[in-house]
């Protein structure tokens, strides 16, 4: 866990607060680009670390599920030369790419920048 300048612990993509059992005020501002998609739990030390390890184990299925897609219908594509397995291809590539970019958690490992504006072009030629 990564503590930043304000003392908010940092696990993954997740804020968290330590509120010791008594009443607080807590004000949050939220800035976001293209979208906002803002979710708040009350959970304990043990929950929240099953909720993360269980979110990630979805993720982990989703797009292992999409990858061995992607691959298996470019090894079709090497084999048959098969044209419209091409844009199949693309589309696919742009599944993956939509999915990554919608869950932020996995920018902390590969796309380490805050602006991800840069990425929303290709994945929307990708997608398309």
């Amino acid at each position: 866990m990564n503590r930043d300048a304000i003392g908010m612990q940092t696990l993954h993509s997740q804020k968290l607060f330590s509120l010791h059992n008594r009443v607080n005020e807590i004000y949050i501002k939220l800035h976001a680009v293209p979208t906002l998609s803002v979710s708040f739990d009350l959970l304990d030390q043990n929950s929240l670390l099953k909720s993360i390890e269980t979110r990630a184990l979805n993720n982990g299925l989703f797009f292992g599920i999409l990858i061995f897609l992607f691959i298996y219908n470019f090894i079709l594509y090497l084999y048959t030369k098969f044209k419209p397995y091409i844009p199949y291809l693309f589309y696919l590539l742009g599944v993956i790419l939509y999915f990554f970019i919608s869950d932020t958690s996995y920018f902390e490992y590969f796309w380490p920048f805050k602006d991800v504006s840069i990425l929303i072009p290709l994945q929307l030629l990708f997608y398309l």
